[in-house]
C-alpha cells in the first residue's frame, strides 16, 4: 500500500468514526436511523406473547373531564424530530396549553427534552405555572451530570420541597402515585422503592422511565447494559409483600412506529402500562380522573 492510499484510507476511517461518534453523543442522523432499524429487528426477533404475563386492557377517554390529571412518556416526541433547540413535542405541548387550567397535575415519565438545558426547564415550569409539574426522570433527563445537575435543580427540588431524594409519594385524582428515579438504579428496583410499596395501606401507582421485568423490554424505545440483569416477573413479584394493586407506568414506549402505542400486561397484583409518544398516528397519553386511568388519543 502507497503512502499516499495509508493516507486517504486513515482519513475515510478516521471521518467514519467521527461522525459515528458525534452523532451517537447527540442522538443524531446517522445514528438514530441505524438505533432505529436495530431496535425494529430486535423486537421483530423477539416479539411474542408472554404466558406468565396476562394482556390487560386501558380504557379510551375521547371527552375530557373537567378536572384531570395526566401521564406523559418520552415528551420530546421522535428521535428523527429532535434538537438541541427542541422543546416539547408539539402535539404535547398544544395539548397543555390548551387544556392547562382542566389540568391537576402533570407526571412526565422521563424524556422530557431530548436535550434539556436550563432555559427549558425554567420555561416548563413558568408556562405551566398555575399545574403541578412532576417528572420521574429518563436517560435524557439526567444521564449526564450537567443535565443532572440542571434538573436537581430547577425542577426537582421546586415541586418536590420536602422529600430531597427519590423515591417520593404524591397525590391526584384519587391515586397514590410513588416516582422512581430508574435511571439510578440502572433500571432496577431500588430497596427503599418496595419498602415504601410494602409498608403503604393503599393501591399504588409507580411512575418511572424503565421497565423493571426483563418481559417488557421488547415493548421499550432503548436498550441499556443493564437490560440482562433485570428479573424476570416471577421473580419479580416476590420482591413485595403486599397485596394491594401495584400500577406501573413505564414512559420508555412508543418512540418507533413499529412499538404498540400502549402495552398492559397483568402478573398477580401487578400491573404494568408502557406508553410514550413517538409522533406517529393515534399516540395516546394517560388520562387521571376520580380513580380510573384511561387512554387518551393525541393527535
Amino acid at each position: 500500500m502507497t503512502k499516499l492510499k495509508f493516507i486517504i484510507l486513515f482519513f475515510v476511517a478516521t471521518s467514519f468514526y467521527s461522525v459515528g461518534f458525534i452523532s451517537a453523543a447527540f442522538e443524531v442522523f446517522p445514528y438514530t436511523f441505524m438505533k432505529a432499524n436495530y431496535q425494529k429487528i430486535k423486537y421483530r426477533y423477539n416479539y411474542k406473547e408472554h404466558t406468565s404475563l396476562k394482556s390487560c386492557t386501558v380504557a379510551e377517554i375521547t371527552e375530557l373531564p373537567d378536572q384531570f390529571s395526566t401521564i406523559i412518556g418520552h415528551a420530546y416526541g421522535a428521535h428523527k424530530h429532535a434538537t438541541p433547540e427542541r422543546f416539547l413535542a408539539p402535539k404535547i405541548y398544544s395539548f397543555l396549553l390548551e387544556h392547562s387550567k382542566n389540568i391537576d397535575a402533570i407526571i412526565f415519565t422521563g424524556d422530557v427534552f431530548s436535550t434539556p438545558d436550563v432555559t427549558k426547564w425554567r420555561r416548563l415550569v413558568e408556562e405551566f405555572s398555575k399545574v403541578r409539574v412532576f417528572v420521574a426522570p429518563g436517560n435524557h433527563d439526567i444521564e449526564r451530570l450537567d443535565f443532572k445537575e440542571i434538573f436537581f435543580k430547577e425542577i426537582f427540588d421546586l415541586n418536590n420541597p420536602n422529600n430531597k431524594v427519590f423515591p417520593f409519594f404524591m397525590n391526584t385524582q384519587n391515586f397514590d402515585i410513588l416516582l422512581d428515579n430508574s435511571i439510578e438504579t440502572r433500571w432496577s428496583i431500588d430497596e427503599e422503592v418496595v419498602e415504601k410499596v410494602d409498608k403503604f395501606i393503599s393501591d399504588i401507582v409507580i411512575a418511572r422511565h424503565d421497565t423493571p421485568i426483563r418481559e417488557l423490554i421488547q415493548f421499550t424505545n432503548g436498550a441499556s447494559p443493564g437490560e440482562k440483569l433485570l428479573p424476570k416477573v416471577e421473580s419479580f413479584v416476590k420482591e413485595f409483600k403486599t397485596e394491594k394493586k401495584l400500577t406501573w407506568v413505564i414512559g420508555d414506549g412508543g418512540a418507533y412506529e413499529f412499538l404498540p402505542r400502549l402495552v398492559c400486561k397483568e402478573y398477580q397484583n401487578h400491573k404494568f402500562i408502557v406508553n410514550g409518544i413517538g409522533e406517529l398516528k393515534h399516540d395516546v397519553i394517560l388520562i387521571l380522573h376520580e380513580g380510573e386511568i384511561y387512554q387518551y388519543v393525541i393527535e
